[in-house]
């Protein structure tokens, strides 16, 4: 720990972070959960602990504070901080620096691939969880390719009778593809596999995994779409959307597989270590929680902290509203040009990079930030901002948001299609995100700051949240 760092915590939380059960702290913003995780983490010594950084500065800022007591991996940087290879900082780990620090993407990688070596640690900390990724889209027409570029080295480990058994799965995916791409209705249903392909995929699973172990392969790219696709097909939870993209005049239908992201369910559901999850926005996703079977507690002291100038502006656009899998490319440039132009302060874009003019990005580069390209709202780079802007143009498909009612709502088929249940995903998920970005502000440490959030395109209800 550096020398004299005295932790500010919450003794109810950090008695909850040392308990023995599965958990979801859900507590507000200056509670006190990151200081209370430090202050837990310096007191212990032997048990090996996994703590799950949102990014890279969290990983970094828990290491100033327990220099003598963390181990950070991050495979894009080694130096004298960070240790590169994964099974090496495992093995670096000791009675005193007992606590290996990784970030939710690997996390998550690690869930998909490797589960088993997760079971080594007694408790797994997750600071920040709107990295768990619920649910997994890939677009069955450009992820056939992939699979094939993907899985080469394994196959070519394999004889040429699983070769062939892999294309099977291959064709059954074209074959889906092409029974629907032609359908003028909405498409979301769950496609039915059939035994031998089920079994087929599980067996894929396992051996890739088994190779991965044993570290005759490594380097297979979009592991959790992959991975996560021949899951669904093993246990039959396959399902389908469409979308129509493109802009007006060039309008077209693309398929999707949808699946739910079953690998943290099923590790916490198989192995003795403890989990505790820190969510803030708990209780807008609580059906998630539901769905792992972990509690969800919220009755702690709350912030007495006030936020008098935190100020939340809702932005409406004549003929530019959110809709469903709308890219219209013009409108968005247009609507991104005159923000940036009118307000000179950082603009944070759910809209994905592509559907923007290069020059346009290279030319207002410290100003865009991509939601989906690494800086998510919970990056704490946004710390000294009192103004940010928000778009989010497009809203969740709709086939994303009919999942998460069927799967984790546990609602009926017709139920989860309604507009009813489909309007309030959309508050669930987007809100739960928004509320994560609220506090990565400056009023975060400074409560009487002037913050300005404006939301572009975003409907009433959804900001509310």
């Amino acid at each position: 720990m550096s020398k004299g760092r005295k932790f500010y915590y919450n003794e109810e939380l950090y008695e909850d972070i040392a308990s023995d059960d599965n958990l979801v702290i859900c507590a507000r913003l200056g509670t006190g959960k990151s200081e209370s995780v430090k202050k837990y983490l310096s007191e212990t010594k032997g048990d090996r602990i996994l703590l799950v950084a949102n990014e890279t500065e969290s990983q970094y800022s828990y290491e100033e504070d327990l220099q003598d007591k963390i181990i950070l991996h991050n495979k894009k940087f080694n130096n004298e901080r960070v240790v590169g290879d994964f099974d090496e900082a495992v093995k670096s780990l000791s009675d005193d620096k007992n606590v290996l620090c990784i970030t939710k993407v690997k996390f998550n990688q690690l869930l998909t691939i490797r589960p088993n070596v997760l079971s080594s640690f007694h408790k797994v900390i997750v600071d920040e969880a709107n990295g768990l990724n619920p649910i997994l889209v890939s677009d069955i027409n450009s992820d056939i390719d992939k699979m094939i570029d993907n899985l080469s080295p394994f196959i070519k480990m394999r004889s040429n009778k699983y070769y062939r058994e892999f294309f099977k799965i291959i064709e059954f995916l074209k074959g889906v593809r092409d029974r629907n791409i032609d359908k003028d209705v909405l498409l979301f249903y769950q496609e039915d596999v059939d035994k031998d392909l089920q079994i087929l995929a599980k067996d894929m699973l396992r051996s890739i995994r088994r190779l991965y172990e044993e570290e005759k392969i490594y380097g297979i790219k979009d592991t959790a779409l992959l991975f996560g696709m021949l899951n669904a097909i093993a246990n039959n939870s396959l399902y389908l959307g469409d979308m129509k993209v493109g802009s007006k005049e060039n309008r077209r239908k693309k398929i999707f597989m949808l699946f739910a992201n079953t690998f943290l369910n099923d590790y916490i559901k198989s192995s003795s270590t403890i989990i505790k999850i820190l969510d803030g926005t708990a209780d807008n996703i609580k059906p998630l929680y539901d769905w792992l079977g972990i509690r969800v507690r919220r009755e702690y002291e709350c912030n007495k902290k006030e936020y008098p100038n935190l100020h939340i502006h809702i932005h409406n656009y004549k003929n530019l509203r959110p809709s469903i899998g709308r890219n219209d490319i013009d409108l968005t440039k247009e609507l991104t040009k005159t923000i940036v132009k009118d307000k000179k302060n950082d603009v944070l874009t759910f809209v994905i990079k592509k559907y923007f003019d290069k020059d346009f990005i290279q030319n207002n580069f410290e100003l865009l930030d991509f939601a989906f390209s690494g800086r998510d709202v919970g990056y704490n780079g946004y710390r000294d901002l009192d103004e940010m802007n928000i778009i989010y143009y497009q809203t969740l498909p709709r086939h994303y948001r009919m999942l998460w009612n069927r799967i984790f709502k546990d609602c009926s088929y017709q139920e989860s299609c309604s507009h009813e249940r489909v309007d309030e995903a959309e508050v669930e998920l987007v809100g739960a995100m928004l509320c994560q970005l609220v506090g990565r502000l400056k009023i975060r440490s400074d409560n009487n700051a002037k913050v300005n959030i404006h939301c572009h395109c975003l409907t009433e209800g959804t900001v509310e949240a």
